[in-house]
């Protein structure tokens, strides 16, 4: 299978990916080391559980990525990369890879990789209760497909994207309200300081993703890309805000800035 996208360097740069399989998602608690856990993890809660912000989470890896020079691969596999490469033809600057899952021998991570470790769609587990949600990244969101499985992101709930402004990136910003548009009924992507503001960075990675029952935080290291959260060590902080009992009627942003310290500072960010 070959997938290729663009991705936000410049708009020249693309990364083509030959993934020979997809590894299991998830802790890998059934590993010989499954008791192997790193300092400050905390367990994924089960689906309607609720995160309460003690520790930390990793983000569950895929594996590695072994370019066409890798020893490990083999004859047929690199082959099949400088193949992939010739039939896109001229792409620009092609960086292509195989993944090597978790649970290949030839992987050099350990299956304890995974071990207090989210993925995305850890983060929405009831989808039909997910009211509303804002996402932030630094990067341009690349695979607006990928982010909508991953994250398990319904056509209809109204969703507003922040991400930095990349003024020189015009065409790779323009094809992502194109996906945006035809990916989602109510979807709002915003670029603070305006698209031609080169000043202003927008570098959080912030998810607020509204429940009927809760308001879920999570701020992470990751960019809203398949590189930061399938291949990239990252840390993922998440914690449930159960709805308060005022909040069925009016908005009433004064309540909330009387109603702590961080409470205060997630308003004034947002």
């Amino acid at each position: 299978q070959v997938v290729w996208s663009r991705v936000g360097v410049t708009p020249l740069t693309a990364t083509l990916c030959v993934c020979a399989r997809r590894a299991p998602r998830g802790p890998s608690m059934d590993a010989p080391d499954a008791g192997v856990r790193w300092s400050g993890s905390c367990d994924v809660p089960p689906p309607g559980g609720w995160f309460h912000g003690r520790g930390f989470f990793a983000n569950a890896v895929e594996g590695e990525q072994a370019d066409v020079d890798d020893e490990r691969l083999t004859v047929e596999e690199r082959q099949g990369l400088r193949e992939a490469v010739e039939g896109l033809g001229d792409g620009g600057d092609l960086y292509a890879y195989i993944t090597l899952p978790v649970d290949d021998p030839r992987c050099a991570l350990p299956e304890t990789v995974n071990n207090a470790a989210l993925c995305l769609a850890d983060l929405n587990h009831d989808p039909e209760a997910l009211n509303a949600v804002l996402l932030t990244s630094f990067d341009l969101v690349e695979d607006v497909g990928w982010l909508r499985d991953e994250l398990r992101l319904d056509a209809a709930t109204p969703l507003t994207f922040c991400m930095h402004p990349w003024p020189q990136m015009h065409l790779s910003r323009d094809r992502l309200l194109r996906d945006l548009d035809d990916t989602f009924h109510d979807c709002v992507a915003h670029f603070p300081g305006g698209i031609a503001n080169a000043g202003c960075s927008v570098h959080a990675k912030l998810m607020l993703l509204e429940f009927r029952d809760r308001l879920r935080v999570v701020v992470s290291s990751a960019n809203l890309r398949p590189l930061h959260w399938s291949f990239s060590n990252e840390v993922v902080w998440v914690q449930d805000f159960p709805r308060a009992a005022w909040a069925q009627g009016p908005p009433d942003v004064r309540r909330l800035l009387r109603g702590g310290e961080f409470g205060r500072t997630l308003a004034h960010f947002v």
